[in-house]
């Protein structure tokens, strides 16, 4: 091929090319590329939306059971409370009837 020949094609009568040098040769998408990339990437958005939506939904349930076990252990720690309460309600007054007798003990010598 001579360079004055006519029927010779370059790369740019097949491929457009940037600006900036060195020079890169693209070609545009097709009609069906661009439609076939719009539906892959709603695709991908609407997958990511139900991954979101998914997350979100294993998050809430987590943080329920979590509130739920701080209310048993809250609800525990109160009846625990209670117990000792009632335990050294119990012993408070054994000694107070203790003392109780020992006064009545001492009174009828």
């Amino acid at each position: 091929m001579k360079p004055s020949d006519q029927s010779a094609k370059g790369l740019d009568d097949y491929f457009r090319k940037t600006k900036a040098k060195p020079s890169i040769y693209w070609l545009p998408l097709t009609e069906e590329q661009v439609w076939t990339k719009k539906k892959e990437t709603n695709f991908d958005l609407v997958k990511r939306k139900s991954l979101f939506r998914s997350s979100n939904e294993i998050v809430d349930k987590s943080n329920a059971k979590l509130n739920a076990m701080k209310n048993i252990e809250n609800e525990n720690s109160m009846k625990i409370n209670v117990e000792m309460i009632n335990e050294s309600e119990v012993f408070r007054r054994r000694d107070e009837m203790e003392n109780d007798i020992k006064i009545l003990h001492v009174n009828t010598i």
